[in-house]
């Protein structure tokens, strides 16, 4: 599952060394009382405060810096992980080259298609993702390319 925006910001004081900067400091601040992309810190929404963390962290630099921007971005444009349980699968037109396309319906009405020519689609329609609360991962085209059980 996706982890909070709070446990990010978490991990974000603990890896940013010496010091935090004094820009991105007060967005920071404001992300460890988050939890998801949509809620409210006072009147702003958290889009815009990982937002203005991330136009203010330019000078947070290496290996954990690179992956927890990462993840913030996957927060903002909507692929972070959702934890939703799969009801069926419908099966479509394979694609050009052959691979199998699948329409997951999940329990809560909602459906999505696999991406193309993606893993998933050749595991998507194993016995171990029906019926359990299982993690999936969208691309930005709103395509699953990754599911895990939850």
């Amino acid at each position: 599952m996706a982890r909070k925006i709070r446990q990010i910001a978490a991990e974000i004081r603990q890896t940013w060394k010496p010091k935090v900067n004094y820009a991105a400091k007060p967005y920071l601040d404001a992300m460890e009382t988050l939890d998801k992309i949509t809620d409210n810190y006072y009147l702003d929404s958290a889009d815009d405060v990982v937002r203005r963390f991330l136009a203010n962290a330019g000078s947070w630099r290496g290996d954990d810096a690179r992956r927890i921007k990462a993840e913030l971005k996957r927060h903002l444009d909507g692929t972070a992980g959702v934890t939703r349980t799969v009801k069926h699968l419908e099966r479509l037109r394979n694609t050009t080259i052959g691979n199998a396309r699948w329409k997951v319906h999940f329990t809560d009405g909602s459906h999505a298609l696999t991406a193309d020519n993606s893993h998933i689609a050749l595991v998507i329609d194993s016995s171990e993702y029906h019926g359990v609360p299982v993690e999936i991962t969208f691309n930005k085209a709103g395509k699953i390319t990754h599911v895990v059980p939850a």
